[in-house]
C-alpha cells in the first residue's frame, strides 16, 4: 500500500481528490488530510508517507514552507496550486509533479499510476 497525505485548506478539494484517489487506486491509502502547514507536517512526521499532494497557499503559510521545516524527505511529491506561477517553485524543490487545480482527472491518473509502478518495481 501506498500511504499517501493530502494536504490542502480547501475542504471540497481535499474530499474531490481523495474520493478520485480511493476509486481509481486500490493500492493507494490516505492515511490522513490537513488542512495547514503545521498539520500536514504533523502528519508527515506521523505517517512518513510515500506520497504527498501539497497545496500552495494556505492560512499559515505555503507549501513551500511546510517543505522548508523538513531536513529531507523520502515521499513522491505533487504540489497543487490553482497558480501556474508556483510550477518553477516546485521544480526547486524536486516536485515530481505541479498540477493546476481543478485537478485533471487524466493527469492525475497518469501521475499516480507512475507511482504506483515505481513502488512495484522497487
Amino acid at each position: 500500500m501506498i500511504s499517501t497525505l493530502i494536504i490542502d485548506d480547501d475542504p471540497m478539494a481535499r474530499r474531490v481528490l481523495a474520493e478520485s484517489l480511493e476509486k481509481s487506486f486500490g493500492p493507494v491509502n490516505i492515511v490522513g488530510t490537513a488542512e495547514c502547514v503545521e498539520c500536514g507536517l504533523a502528519l508527515i512526521h506521523l505517517h512518513d508517507p510515500d506520497l504527498v499532494f501539497l497545496d500552495v497557499e494556505m492560512p499559515d503559510g505555503t507549501g513551500f514552507d511546510l517543505l522548508d521545516k523538513l531536513s529531507r524527505w523520502r515521499f513522491k511529491l505533487a504540489v497543487l496550486s490553482s497558480c501556474f506561477e508556483y510550477r518553477p517553485i516546485a521544480e526547486t524543490y524536486a516536485a515530481q509533479k505541479f498540477m493546476l487545480k481543478p485537478l485533471n482527472l487524466q493527469m492525475l491518473h497518469h501521475f499516480v499510476s507512475g507511482v504506483i509502478s515505481e513502488y512495484e518495481n522497487s
